[in-house]
């Protein structure tokens, strides 16, 4: 159940587009994956650091997503303490993560914002 919730907004979040090169705009990944033992680097990016056309892919994606599978993917960074460390570098939580992809290198991306 762990990797079903990942698998999930892996397979809705197909960032396959790259933003255009710049200091302040991070590549999307050509590829998403959902296996746990796969990933080899965890990111914890900002969702105002995308390109402006990732962010409205973040966007769709977490409306089409269940309050359930939200919880759900959660639970999963949770229970991933790479995951859980790089978050706390941040000073933030997984309640923080709109969305999560494995990208085709092993290098888990965590899509964050914080609302206040």
């Amino acid at each position: 159940m762990r990797n079903v919730a990942l698998f999930a907004v892996c397979a809705a979040l197909s960032l396959a587009t790259a933003a255009p090169a710049g200091a302040d705009t991070i590549p999307a990944p050509k590829m998403a994956t959902a296996s746990f033992s796969s990933i080899n680097a965890v990111a914890v990016v900002s969702l105002e650091t995308l390109s402006s056309e990732a962010q409205e892919q973040v966007y769709v994606a977490t409306i089409r997503m269940s309050d359930d599978q939200l919880k759900a993917l959660r639970h999963s960074i949770d229970t991933f303490p790479a995951a859980t460390e790089a978050l706390k570098s941040h000073d933030l939580h997984a309640s923080d993560v709109l969305a999560a992809v494995i990208n085709g290198e092993g290098q888990l991306l965590l899509i964050t914002a914080v609302v206040i």
